[in-house]
């Protein structure tokens, strides 16, 4: 490969950029999806004032800080699922150039940090997680571990183990909230996306994942309560939080 033979700062300036590309496609889908909107064929284009963005007011990143973060057009503010989308993911595919190397690992830990990405802003936003993302990103897992991958990527044994054991402890941890409590502790979504995560990372791993999300989500529930004064029973998404546990045990598998 070309790649190969070229120095490490071009390599990872590919690879940030291939991920602003990807956060990009990311942010595109997490305003079209929820709202059922084409994808493919649909051109880019501002949601308020439906005019078509050209190339060259397209570029991730950059052009919202040339434009400093209003449409061309009219002048509304873009909405921070853009920036979110392409930061992040020019972010994480960078750390998984840095920790995979040129591999199909990279390849892998991109496309998985990608979905993550985007479920993470559309729950955010709309308090969902599609299962037209979270089905499809089960089955990549499961068909990723057909290639051997090392750790903390799973084996086949272990990613079908980690998918029914994720799916089964949150479902029992459900089902016995709801009757002690008569609410749901977990959404259908949440269930699968560990699930996923469990085809991924394996039981061991989708439990890291699920424990770091507790944590975190605690963390931030106990600031959100100091901060704001809300109450604890307020309604939080977790799938943000399940994103960043699993991306912990992807880079720091050995840590958790």
């Amino acid at each position: 490969m070309i790649a190969e033979h070229l120095p490490p700062a071009w390599t990872g300036a590919m690879a940030a950029i291939l991920g602003l590309v990807l956060g990009s496609f990311a942010g595109m889908c997490a305003y079209r999806l929820p709202r059922r909107k084409e994808i493919v064929r649909q051109g880019s284009h501002c949601p308020v004032c439906g005019v078509r963005i050209p190339p060259w007011r397209n570029i991730p990143l950059f052009s919202f800080a040339l434009q400093r973060g209003r449409c061309f057009a009219c002048r509304q503010r873009i909405h921070w699922r853009y920036v979110y989308c392409e930061a992040l993911c020019a972010a994480l595919t960078w750390a998984c150039w840095h920790k995979f190397g040129l591999s199909g690992a990279l390849l892998a830990g991109t496309a998985l940090c990608g979905i993550l990405v985007l479920l993470s802003a559309i729950d955010l936003e709309h308090r969902q997680l599609p299962d037209r993302l979270t089905l499809p990103l089960l089955w990549l897992g499961l068909l990723f571990s057909l290639t051997g991958p090392e750790a903390p990527f799973a084996s086949p044994a272990d990613g079908i183990v980690g998918a029914a054991a994720a799916y089964g402890l949150l479902r029992v941890a459900d089902t016995l909230w709801r009757r002690l409590r008569k609410r749901p502790a977990f959404g259908g979504g949440d269930i699968k996306l560990l699930a996923a995560l469990g085809a991924w990372l394996g039981p061991f791993g989708a439990l890291a994942a699920l424990g770091a999300a507790a944590i975190l989500g605690s963390l931030y529930s106990i600031a959100r309560v100091l901060g704001t004064r809300t109450g604890f029973h307020d309604t939080l998404p977790f799938g943000p939080f399940l994103a960043m546990g699993s991306v912990c045990v992807l880079f720091f598998p050995d840590a958790l």
